[in-house]
């Protein structure tokens, strides 16, 4: 692990989490901003200069639960024990006590400390993610760039980065991600094609595709609830097509 947790973090953690709106509300945060296109636009082309788009984009900063007493968001792989089941990405409230040893922050609100610029919202054990934020970590010009110019647009508590590479495994399975929300977990699945997904979505993420001037990676969301007062189900998907943003 490349951050020291202590009690002072903690409290600051779960409080800067649970401030966090849904993504539904976030979303409708962002989209009422008349200049929120623009900004995620300044953030990538900080992003491609630095040599960090190929680990690291932008994201809408939600939660995706309420964060308990001394527990972070750690996200897993796992692997069910049902015959041929692909990998899944598991998000969920974790004790310090009983978080993996290995693992690093993979989201980030970025803020006015000069010391940690970028407040880490989100852990991973995942190998390429730990890679890319020992690079980020190192780059403490790019992330107070970032967080000039999103507090410059008024925009810094809606947008944040987040480091999106994944493990050779993950992605060799598939180019889909397929996440659903439950009560306390947020479990990732990797499937071979995009399924149908009801309701609304809402992208959550953008990267900078390499050797090319476009953003790359959709995560949206999406929601179904039917009717009769049951709730059905909320979650997120991503997929890597790419999706064309002018003037990068």
């Amino acid at each position: 692990m490349m951050l020291s947790i202590d009690q002072r973090f903690l409290a600051s953690y779960r409080r800067a989490y649970n401030r966090l709106a849904d993504v539904d509300v976030a979303h409708d945060d962002l989209v009422r901003r008349e200049n929120h296109d623009e900004v995620i636009a300044d953030v990538l082309r900080l992003i491609r200069k630095a040599d960090a788009a190929e680990y690291l984009g932008v994201t809408l900063l939600h939660r995706h639960f309420p964060c308990p007493l001394g527990a972070i968001l750690v996200e897993r792989r796992v692997t069910p024990g049902a015959p041929g089941h692909r990998p899944v990405l598991v998000t969920s409230p974790t004790s310090v006590s009983g978080s993996p040893r290995r693992m690093a922050p993979h989201r980030f609100a970025l803020t006015l400390d000069n010391q940690r610029p970028a407040f880490p919202l989100e852990f991973t054990t995942d190998r390429a993610a730990i890679a890319g934020h020992s690079r980020f970590e190192g780059d403490t010009v790019l992330q107070h760039h970032i967080g000039d110019c999103l507090r410059a647009a008024g925009a810094a508590d809606v947008l944040g980065v987040g480091i999106y590479a994944r493990d050779p495994l993950v992605f060799k399975a598939t180019r889909v991600f397929f996440e659903e929300q439950f009560d306390r977990s947020s479990v990732v699945h990797v499937l071979p094609r995009l399924p149908r997904v009801p309701g609304r979505h809402i992208q959550t993420l953008w990267t900078v595709a390499l050797r090319r001037q476009q953003t790359e990676g959709q995560c949206t969301a999406y929601c179904s609830h039917p009717g009769g007062g049951k709730i059905g189900y909320c979650g997120h998907r991503k997929s890597t097509g790419p999706v064309s943003v002018a003037n990068l």
